[in-house]
Protein backbone atom coordinates (compact mmCIF):
# COMPACT_ATOMS: atom_id res chain seq x y z
CA UNK A 1 0.00 0.00 0.00
CA UNK A 2 2.93 2.33 0.64
CA UNK A 3 4.47 1.87 -2.91
CA UNK A 4 0.85 2.50 -4.06
CA UNK A 5 0.83 5.72 -2.14
CA UNK A 6 4.29 7.17 -2.98
CA UNK A 7 4.01 5.79 -7.18
CA UNK A 8 0.68 7.67 -6.86
CA UNK A 9 2.58 11.09 -5.22
CA UNK A 10 5.06 10.90 -7.55
CA UNK A 11 2.71 10.92 -11.02
CA UNK A 12 0.81 13.79 -8.74
CA UNK A 13 3.87 15.82 -8.67
CA UNK A 14 4.78 15.14 -12.42
CA UNK A 15 1.50 15.87 -13.92
CA UNK A 16 1.58 19.60 -11.69
CA UNK A 17 4.87 20.24 -13.04
CA UNK A 18 3.76 19.34 -16.39
CA UNK A 19 0.94 21.60 -16.08
CA UNK A 20 3.29 24.59 -15.11
CA UNK A 21 5.67 23.53 -17.98
CA UNK A 22 2.88 23.44 -20.81
CA UNK A 23 1.26 26.64 -19.25
CA UNK A 24 4.58 28.81 -19.68
CA UNK A 25 5.18 27.74 -23.01
CA UNK A 26 1.23 28.95 -23.68
CA UNK A 27 2.25 32.10 -22.35
CA UNK A 28 5.59 32.33 -24.40
CA UNK A 29 4.17 31.27 -27.99
CA UNK A 30 1.44 33.97 -27.02
CA UNK A 31 3.39 36.57 -26.28
CA UNK A 32 5.76 35.93 -29.42
CA UNK A 33 2.73 36.01 -31.95
CA UNK A 34 1.25 39.54 -30.08
CA UNK A 35 5.41 40.64 -30.56
CA UNK A 36 5.17 39.56 -34.17
CA UNK A 37 1.87 41.66 -34.41
CA UNK A 38 3.35 44.25 -33.43
CA UNK A 39 6.43 44.03 -35.63
CA UNK A 40 4.08 43.96 -38.99
CA UNK A 41 1.81 46.80 -37.43
CA UNK A 42 1.45 48.57 -40.55
CA UNK A 43 -0.29 47.36 -43.76
CA UNK A 44 0.31 47.92 -47.50
CA UNK A 45 -3.64 48.41 -49.11
CA UNK A 46 -2.93 49.13 -52.44
CA UNK A 47 -0.55 50.57 -55.37
CA UNK A 48 -1.44 52.35 -58.14
CA UNK A 49 -0.24 54.30 -60.90
CA UNK A 50 -0.58 57.40 -63.42
CA UNK A 51 1.68 58.55 -66.18
CA UNK A 52 2.80 62.23 -65.50
CA UNK A 53 4.29 64.00 -68.69
CA UNK A 54 7.33 61.96 -69.49
CA UNK A 55 7.55 59.97 -65.88
CA UNK A 56 5.10 57.88 -64.05
CA UNK A 57 3.66 58.63 -60.60
CA UNK A 58 3.11 55.05 -57.95
CA UNK A 59 1.09 55.79 -54.86
CA UNK A 60 1.08 53.42 -52.46
CA UNK A 61 -1.77 53.65 -49.89
CA UNK A 62 -0.59 52.32 -46.54
CA UNK A 63 -3.06 51.44 -43.59
CA UNK A 64 -1.45 53.95 -41.60
CA UNK A 65 0.96 56.67 -41.72
CA UNK A 66 5.03 54.49 -42.21
CA UNK A 67 6.60 54.78 -38.69
CA UNK A 68 9.83 54.53 -40.68
CA UNK A 69 10.89 56.27 -44.26
CA UNK A 70 11.40 54.10 -46.66
CA UNK A 71 14.29 52.89 -47.88
CA UNK A 72 14.85 52.83 -52.06
CA UNK A 73 17.41 51.74 -54.54
CA UNK A 74 17.89 51.54 -58.22
CA UNK A 75 19.31 48.92 -60.12
CA UNK A 76 20.52 49.32 -63.84
CA UNK A 77 20.76 45.33 -65.25
CA UNK A 78 17.96 44.58 -65.42
CA UNK A 79 16.38 47.91 -64.69
CA UNK A 80 14.75 47.76 -61.43
CA UNK A 81 13.99 50.20 -58.94
CA UNK A 82 13.06 48.42 -54.77
CA UNK A 83 11.44 50.47 -52.35
CA UNK A 84 11.36 48.95 -48.64
CA UNK A 85 8.85 49.45 -46.39
CA UNK A 86 9.64 48.83 -42.86
CA UNK A 87 7.67 46.66 -39.94
CA UNK A 88 4.57 46.25 -43.27
CA UNK A 89 2.99 43.39 -44.12
CA UNK A 90 1.65 42.81 -48.09
CA UNK A 91 -2.71 43.64 -47.33
CA UNK A 92 -3.16 43.65 -51.47
CA UNK A 93 -3.79 40.06 -51.83
CA UNK A 94 -1.33 40.44 -54.89
CA UNK A 95 2.45 39.17 -55.00
CA UNK A 96 2.61 40.94 -58.49
CA UNK A 97 0.59 43.95 -60.06
CA UNK A 98 0.79 45.03 -63.95
CA UNK A 99 1.56 48.81 -64.41
CA UNK A 100 2.75 49.36 -68.04
CA UNK A 101 2.94 52.99 -67.95
CA UNK A 102 5.61 54.56 -69.41
CA UNK A 103 9.14 52.86 -68.64
CA UNK A 104 7.13 51.04 -65.90
CA UNK A 105 6.07 47.23 -66.62
CA UNK A 106 5.14 46.36 -62.80
CA UNK A 107 6.28 45.90 -59.59
CA UNK A 108 6.42 42.86 -57.52
CA UNK A 109 5.21 43.05 -54.02
CA UNK A 110 7.57 40.79 -51.34
CA UNK A 111 7.26 40.26 -47.79
CA UNK A 112 9.94 39.13 -45.92
CA UNK A 113 11.70 39.72 -42.75
CA UNK A 114 9.49 42.25 -41.24
CA UNK A 115 9.17 44.24 -44.17
CA UNK A 116 7.74 44.88 -47.46
CA UNK A 117 9.52 45.13 -50.91
CA UNK A 118 8.25 46.40 -53.67
CA UNK A 119 10.37 45.84 -57.00
CA UNK A 120 9.50 47.61 -60.23
CA UNK A 121 10.66 46.32 -63.07
CA UNK A 122 11.71 48.96 -65.94
CA UNK A 123 12.19 48.84 -69.77
CA UNK A 124 15.00 51.34 -69.00
CA UNK A 125 16.95 52.91 -66.22
CA UNK A 126 15.16 55.44 -64.52
CA UNK A 127 15.43 58.09 -61.33
CA UNK A 128 12.95 58.20 -58.92
CA UNK A 129 11.70 60.59 -55.94
CA UNK A 130 9.89 59.38 -52.92
CA UNK A 131 7.52 61.44 -50.99
CA UNK A 132 5.11 60.91 -47.50
CA UNK A 133 2.15 62.57 -46.72
CA UNK A 134 0.09 60.83 -44.60
CA UNK A 135 -0.44 57.20 -45.11
CA UNK A 136 0.27 57.78 -49.02
CA UNK A 137 3.65 57.04 -50.31
CA UNK A 138 4.28 58.39 -54.03
CA UNK A 139 7.35 57.67 -55.91
CA UNK A 140 7.67 59.84 -59.07
CA UNK A 141 10.00 57.96 -61.70
CA UNK A 142 11.27 59.38 -64.48
CA UNK A 143 13.98 58.75 -67.10
CA UNK A 144 15.38 62.20 -66.85
CA UNK A 145 19.33 62.65 -65.74
CA UNK A 146 18.97 63.41 -61.98
CA UNK A 147 19.18 62.09 -58.26
CA UNK A 148 17.46 59.65 -56.69
CA UNK A 149 16.32 61.32 -53.36
CA UNK A 150 13.53 60.82 -50.49
CA UNK A 151 11.74 63.46 -48.53
CA UNK A 152 9.26 63.70 -46.08
CA UNK A 153 6.44 65.84 -45.92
Amino acid sequence: MTALKIQNDDFIAMRSSLRRWLKSCFFACLSLVGVLAFAQENTIESVSASQHGSGVAVTVRLKKPPAKQPIGFAVTNPARIAVDFADTANGTGKAAQDISLGDVRNVNIVQAAGRSRLVFNLNRTMNFTTKVEGNVVTLMMDGSIGTTSIAAA
